[in-house]
């Protein structure tokens, strides 16, 4: 059994600006960037010139002389962008993107376009795996009236991530999930504008060698989840951190996902010499659970070992609900991993007379 922490990137739109007809176009850029924080800087153009890449920052859309989207990993510079050609104007806004992945480049989507009081950016499939992913949904306009009204379904518009300046204007909004396709929907700006609009992605940290849960340990229900990690986490949990089940057999990671509520963490030997250090966590599941998920094998006490295994010590109770309805609960054990928390599966008793039977696992103890 093996628990993967992750980190859910934070983003800070930090600065805004514009340069009316020029050839120099500064940006400024914050000062507190972590190592594993990322800059993004969006620039829209009037067109007509192309715009350079500022050393030590990447491109990450292509050629074009109305859009440039550029990130960095940490150092921050305030980049100067000098465009190549006539004078031109230009407005832009600068974010950060704490606690992400600095080891895995963000994705952009391909840049989609229109006039109307709807930019709509493109689905992106991001290609990073399963880990929490920050989207920044934007948009940059070059004529028409285009501030921002209401952000995409789901998505949340902080202030300062807009600029509306000398006939040009840059506004996005933020969402974090774990998807690695996501299509945003639709803004709604003020009125009908010429639009451009994309999507990018940043990856949060997956610790894919994060501590194993310690034997006889683990007891998983809908919504809270106890356990011993041995060892401790090689970073400090934070509140920015999810925890996700992921089990041994390789069988992917489960939906089960939560934000710590406390952790203890005691030496389990004396240190005169090295030894595990075993953190207790408390997990509460925020996330909403997704519908049943049937689990991989059913339980029988005739099991074919292929599609049923084994279980032992069957207990359950036979009660009616306020409703009216029949209800049976239990427990019983079993030596297959593999049902977890939210699964339905077939349980087959013929020592009792009972038939394939489909429940619900309520919650999960190791031991």
């Amino acid at each position: 059994m093996s628990i993967r922490l992750e980190t859910k990137p934070a983003f800070s739109p930090i600065a805004s600006g514009s340069t009316v007809s020029g050839t120099s176009h500064s940006m400024t850029t914050p000062t507190n960037v972590g190592r594993n924080d990322f800059m993004s800087i969006i620039i829209a153009v009037t067109g007509g010139v192309s715009l350079n890449t500022p050393a030590g920052w990447t491109r990450l859309n292509g050629a074009s002389t109305t859009l440039a989207v550029f990130y960095r990993r940490g150092n921050p510079t305030s980049p100067t962008v000098v465009t190549s050609g006539s004078a031109t104007t230009t407005s832009w806004v600068a974010g950060t993107i704490a606690i992400a992945d600095d080891t895995v480049a963000p994705v952009m989507s391909t840049v989609s376009s229109g006039v109307s009081a709807a930019p709509d950016p493109p689905s992106l499939a991001s290609g990073l795996g399963y880990r929490e992913i920050l989207y920044l949904a934007c948009y940059v306009a070059t004529a028409g009236t285009a501030t921002q009204t209401a952000p995409p379904a789901n998505y949340v518009h902080d202030v300062g991530f807009e600029v509306s300046a000398a006939g040009l204007t840059v506004s996005g909004a933020r969402r974090s999930l774990h998807a690695q396709t996501e299509d945003a929907g639709a803004f709604t700006t003020t009125g009908s504008c010429t639009w451009q609009a994309f999507t990018i992605a940043f990856p949060g940290f997956d610790y894919l060698a994060a501590p194993y849960v310690a034997e006889g340990s683990l007891a998983v229900s809908f919504n809270q989840l106890d356990c011993d990690l041995v060892p401790t986490f090689p970073y400090k949990i934070s509140t920015a951190q999810t925890l996700v089940l992921s089990d041994s057999r390789g069988a992917g990671f489960l939906f089960w996902t939560g934000t710590y509520g406390s952790a203890t963490t005691e030496d389990v030997h004396e240190r005169s010499s090295p030894a595990p250090i075993r953190t207790h966590l408390t997990l509460t599941n925020k996330d909403p659970l997704p519908g049943a998920t049937a689990a991989p094998f059913g339980l029988s006490d005739t099991p074919d070992n292929v599609t049923t295994f084994g279980y032992s010590d069957l207990r359950y109770m036979d009660s009616f609900g306020d409703d009216g309805l029949a209800l049976r609960s239990g427990s019983l054990k079993t030596w297959r991993e593999g049902i977890w928390t939210g699964m339905t599966f077939a349980l087959t008793s013929v020592a009792r007379y009972t038939g394939a039977t489909t429940y619900t696992a309520q919650k999960i103890t190791t031991q």
